[in-house]
């Protein structure tokens, strides 16, 4: 399976890279995490006088398109954002709930008429299938894996391995009416990372099987889900390349954007 693959890859990497002889100073290997800078503003009149809204909570405002820019308002997703028609000049990828989006930043003008930048993957037009719900330890909801709630669930063991650089923590948990899902997290320093999510029946046989992994050269991210409960079984795939590593990002992807491909399992 892809996931036993990409842990062979990535322990690998991790293990060749704790056998390298040569030092590397906390500056060499050291990456980093400051947001992107203010770009200047362009014009985009074809935007102008359109209606936005977010779909995340308390959207800043900022006075410079940037995450570097002060903080001048915060909107609700009720709240219409017109928007002016100036875009920043380039796109900057921003994590939002486990969502990596390329988007530009947007100039607006609020409800009560302030006017400042939003980024462009927390906007939406009304109506529009766009975003997600918050994605915790304790509750998640995956397309075609399935919407989770732990605290409805019993925790029956936890598990932390090492080898090298590369780190595995596993989780347990068995629902009232006798289900298991394993949550199994994969970590190989700047290599990658990888999170599986095994859903069984009561007997043991598996029902789905959910992997998301990060890989490098190039940054991409892919999402798998095995869905046996299909008939005939199915397995659903969709990756995403970044312009960054993930360790550059305002926080990790958990969830790839873009289109789904189907194959049948045979």
């Amino acid at each position: 399976m892809i996931k036993h693959v990409f842990h062979c890859l990535l322990i690998g990497l991790a293990l060749t890279a704790c056998k390298n002889d040569k030092a590397v100073s906390p500056e060499e290997s050291a990456v980093s995490t400051d947001p992107a800078p203010a770009a200047e503003p362009t014009d985009a009149i074809t935007t102008s006088g359109k209606i936005r809204y977010t779909w995340v909570d308390q959207l800043n405002v900022r006075d410079l398109p940037g995450t570097k820019g002060k903080v001048v308002a915060r909107v609700t997703s009720k709240e219409p954002l017109t928007l002016t028609g100036e875009t920043s000049p380039s796109a900057e990828t921003i994590v939002l709930r486990g969502v990596a989006y390329n988007e530009p930043w947007y100039r607006i003008t609020t409800a009560d008429g302030k006017n400042g930048w939003v980024f462009g993957g927390a906007v939406k037009e009304k109506g529009a299938m766009k975003g997600n719900a918050v994605i915790s330890n304790e509750e998640f909801d995956f397309p075609v894996f399935g919407h989770f709630k732990l605290e409805n669930w019993d925790l029956l063991s936890m598990d932390d391995s090492s080898e090298g650089d590369a780190e595995i923590k596993s989780r347990n948990f068995r629902a009232e009416d006798g289900r298991m899902l394993k949550i199994e997290e994969f970590e190989a320093g700047e290599h990658g990372y990888s999170v599986t999510h095994s859903l069984s029946d009561k007997q043991g046989n598996l029902l789905k099987e959910r992997n998301f992994s990060f890989s490098t050269e190039p940054n991409t991210i892919i999402e798998e889900v095995a869905d046996y409960t299909d008939i005939p079984a199915k397995r659903y795939i969709r990756s995403q390349e970044l312009d960054k590593h993930f360790m550059q990002l305002n926080e990790r992807p958990l969830m790839v954007k873009g289109e789904w491909r189907s194959e049948r399992i045979d």
